[in-house]
């Protein structure tokens, strides 16, 4: 399993409200009574912040869980036996090797037989607009806002997504390889944009390649339409005091959503395009 080799990032559980403790570092949660206590409690967990993500890998005794969440979405992929996720008044039964899982931010439930695997905890604007940003013309942001918002069990039985699985967990096995070269190395990789990828692909099957993404960071050439539309209005809307509030109403989009975009686009926030937003307004 990913990390849990790694010295200062592993570490070993005989108590499941311990390794329930050491998770809430990153989400609420609880230990629930297990239905069927099976011999002594063994876990071990490590835990990995890496950009805009945190990744938890673990491995060990079945466990049931509450969670009121954090904020932030999961991305799973179980490793052993059959995990059990209770998200909206709905059960999703994911079993290694058939499915992975995806649950947006709030509330949420967890069943195991075994608890193994790595989850991806992920700032769900970073992923819209990782996703944004590979779509190419004919998506439509409102479909793909749509697809990230409810959970998904995302099967792995096929050609493409059999692919995809491996070459994500090849992914997170890599980490370790990075880390033993230094927290540089790790940082300039940028493998936390790779694994986002790997995930829009897998949630998105229908994405099509974004134009000559290469050049997305320019705003004279191609990148993502709705940051080339907005960034087009607040230069003609220059000698006006404009606030993100406008912006929000303007694109639909919350501020958190507008500085990841415009960074991740243009290089810049919205308040650098032409010093158009009043400091007033920064969060």
């Amino acid at each position: 399993m990913p990390l849990l080799g790694q010295p200062g990032l592993s570490h070993a559980f005989d108590c499941p409200q311990s390794w329930a403790d050491q998770l809430n570092a990153w989400t609420p949660s609880h230990v629930c009574e297990p239905r069927a206590r099976q011999g002594q409690f063994v876990n071990r967990m490590a835990m990995l912040p890496l950009g805009c993500m945190r990744i938890l890998s673990t491995h060990g005794s079945a466990i049931q869980l509450e969670s009121t969440g954090s904020g932030l979405a999961h991305l799973v992929m179980p490793y052993r036996g059959l995990t059990r996720w209770r998200v909206e008044r709905h059960w999703l039964d994911s079993w290694t090797h058939e499915s992975l899982l995806y649950v947006p931010p709030g509330p949420l439930q967890i069943e195991n037989t075994v608890t193994a695997g790595v989850v991806t905890f992920v700032d769900p604007d970073a992923l819209l607009q990782t996703a944004l940003s590979m779509a190419g013309v004919h998506e439509s942001s409102v479909m793909i806002k749509a697809m990230l918002s409810s959970p998904q069990l995302i099967p792995v039985q096929g050609v493409r997504n059999q692919r995809l699985a491996k070459v994500l967990y090849s992914t997170y096995q890599n980490l370790d390889l990075l880390i033993s070269a230094g927290a540089d190395v790790l940082h300039h990789s940028r493998i936390d944009d790779q694994i986002l990828r790997l995930w829009v692909l897998l949630l998105i099957p229908g994405l099509h390649a974004g134009d000559d993404c290469s050049s997305r960071f320019s705003l004279g050439e191609t990148g993502s339409a709705w940051v080339k539309t907005l960034a087009t209005w607040i230069e003609a809307h220059a000698d006006q005091p404009l606030a993100l509030s406008d912006l929000e109403r303007q694109s639909g989009y919350s501020r958190r959503s507008l500085q990841l975009a415009f960074r991740a686009h243009l290089g810049c926030s919205p308040g650098a395009m032409g010093e158009a937003l009043p400091d007033a307004e920064s969060p």
